[in-house]
């Protein structure tokens, strides 16, 4: 499907610059009101953050990256076509040749719906080498990867790791159909998905089917943990960051607001609480085989920090031994993930550390 949202209109009521999401893309589009033509730009695939009209509604104005190339501002002249860079990405001592382009595959699921991915493999692989992967599920449910600039990911590959990013059912990006498909079944097929992409991994030719690992923050956390209880031959390790383990327990924690976004996707706790304790992790933690990585900040408000320590607590109980059989690391200063550098490269580092000694 496609997607479009407004990101501007010109002066004069004649222009409108939408921002076109397509096969994990986003690029602005240039509408004729009165005809209803469009004018697209020649931009590589990648992620337009914003648009506007600027020089008296001759030219737009354009925040872009892509995959390998981080955040630009250009300057588009309408008329024709002209592309001047008005704020270049800068790198520091990083080689921007080593970042690699990633793919844009699909496989099908388990229903046979197809699922779109976004797939990084590292450079220079050798012949019949057998590489560890890592697949990468994104928070929301209702986020969406992009075929943007992706640090992480990029961290991932350099360190020798084959990343695959799923666009499961339920995210944004590919219609209001399929982002609805995953409502009132959370931890259902939205988990085959991810299984899947675990499966489609295993087929490739550089890749060691026995050692994959699962990440994810958010509802990407829940989503790793669901995955270890529910898929546990699937994963040799595992890392949920800000994640999810007992959604009634959230539930009862959570912000009204919040409450309203959980109700909309799960139905009401009270009459569904059957419902909600079985697509919950902390329900089924005695099939934990991977090995686990817990990470939260200590100050999240969305994911309080409660619900790592409720599945921590949990692997303890049933005789679980923290440092080997899984690992729990609270963020001081931090909350629904990381905000500054200095967090980020710290999470970072943690995280590729834990993966490399685990896979």
């Amino acid at each position: 499907g496609i997607e479009e949202s407004a990101s501007g209109l010109s002066e004069d009521g004649r222009w409108l610059v939408a921002l076109r999401n397509a096969d994990a893309t986003i690029r602005p589009v240039l509408y004729d009101v009165d005809t209803g033509t469009a004018k697209e730009f020649d931009l590589p695939a990648g992620l337009a953050v914003g648009s506007d009209f600027v020089l008296d509604d001759t030219s737009l104005l354009v925040s872009y990256m892509s995959p390998t190339r981080r955040n630009e501002l250009l300057l588009y002249n309408i008329k024709s076509g002209k592309k001047t860079v008005l704020i270049a990405a800068e790198y520091g001592a990083i080689d921007p040749d080593l970042f690699v382009e990633p793919q844009y595959i699909s496989y099908p699921s388990v229903d046979g719906l197809t699922i779109s991915a976004i797939l990084y493999t590292p450079r220079d692989i050798a012949v019949e080498e057998k590489l560890p992967a890592v697949v990468v599920v994104h928070g929301g449910p209702t986020g969406q990867f992009f075929r943007s600039f992706d640090p992480f990911s990029q961290f991932l590959a350099d360190n020798g790791f084959v990343v695959l990013e799923p666009n499961i059912r339920g995210s944004t990006g590919y219609g209001v159909e399929f982002r609805d498909m995953n409502r009132y079944d959370w931890g259902g097929k939205d988990l085959e998905d991810v299984a899947a992409g675990a499966e489609y991994l295993k087929g490739l030719p550089f890749v060691d089917p026995e050692r994959l690992a699962v990440f994810g923050g958010s509802y990407g956390g829940y989503m790793t943990l669901m995955q270890v209880v529910k898929k546990p031959e699937l994963w040799k390790a595992a890392v949920s960051w800000v994640g999810i383990s007992d959604l009634i327990r959230l539930y009862e924690k959570s912000m009204e607001h919040f409450k309203y976004y959980l109700r909309w996707h799960m139905g009401d706790p009270k009459e569904n609480e059957d419902l909600w304790r079985e697509r919950s992790a902390i329900t089924y933690a005695e099939n934990t085989r991977a090995k686990l990585l817990l990470v939260h900040g200590e100050n999240d408000p969305r994911c309080p920090i409660e619900q790592s320590r409720l599945f921590r607590d949990k692997l303890v109980e049933l005789g679980y031994v923290e440092g080997e059989d899984f690992e729990y690391v609270e963020l001081s200063g931090e909350g629904h993930g990381s905000s500054d550098i200095a967090q980020k490269l710290r999470t970072y580092k943690l995280l590729v550390d834990f993966l490399k000694r685990r896979l």
